[in-house]
Parts: C-alpha cells; sequence; structure tokens
C-alpha cells in the first residue's frame, strides 16, 4: 500500500502543478457533472471538446466499425468539429 498512496500522492500533485491537467480534469467533471448517464457517448464528447475549445476530434476505430465510425464523423462535422479518423487496418501488417 505504501508504493499506492505514493503513486495517488504524486498523481495529486501533478494536478495541482500541471494548469493543462487541471483543465482537462475540470472540462472532464464538469461534463460528467452536465450530462452523465442522460447524454449519449457522442453528446459527452462534444460537451467534453467544446469546454476545452476544441475544434478538432480524432477518431481511431477498426475496421468491424466503420459505419459507426462515418456516423460519428458525420455527426461531429454536422455540430461543428474538424474530424480525422485512422482505422486499425492503415499500415497494418498482414496476419498471413
Amino acid at each position: 500500500m505504501p508504493a499506492e498512496a505514493e503513486l495517488l500522492a504524486e498523481v495529486e500533485r501533478a494536478y495541482l502543478e500541471r494548469e493543462d491537467l487541471q483543465r482537462l480534469a475540470l472540462a472532464s467533471a464538469r461534463t460528467e457533472a452536465a450530462g452523465y448517464g442522460r447524454a449519449t457517448r457522442i453528446e459527452d464528447i462534444m460537451d467534453f471538446a467544446r469546454r476545452l475549445g476544441v475544434q478538432k476530434i480524432g477518431i481511431a476505430h477498426c475496421i468491424g466499425l466503420m459505419q459507426e465510425a462515418r456516423l460519428a464523423r458525420n455527426i461531429f462535422v454536422a455540430n461543428g468539429f474538424e474530424v480525422y479518423a485512422v482505422c486499425c487496418k492503415v499500415g497494418s501488417i498482414s496476419k498471413e
């Protein structure tokens, strides 16, 4: 347990000392408070991105979820986001 307590203390220090982590944590907490369990994941992502002032969203997906990724991309684009997507097969080596 001492190692775990030390790790938790280190993480807490990082959140207190690093403004970028504070900003992410605050946006995450506010997004969760605003709609967790009520909003869809897509709505949560857009809310989180807006709280951070982010305009670009990346989607990494497996080939089996190509249609779902395309649908998510269309929703993000329709809501004003610039979307970049990559499939797991990009640059892959054959399994055979």
